[in-house]
């Protein structure tokens, strides 16, 4: 395998570092935005009875 065959390998797997290091990003703050959600729903619930 010459230096030109693995560029393109290198790229691939930094692609989807980073594609995934992003997805976790969302992942967590999508976690945070639920947490959230359920906590203000919850306090809502309390307010109303």
């Amino acid at each position: 395998m010459t230096a030109g065959e693995a560029t393109p390998n290198v790229g691939l797997y930094k692609y989807f570092e980073i594609g995934w290091e992003i997805s976790e990003v969302i992942w967590l703050a999508a976690e945070l935005l639920k947490e959230r959600w359920l906590a203000g729903t919850f306090s809502s619930i309390e307010e109303a009875t």
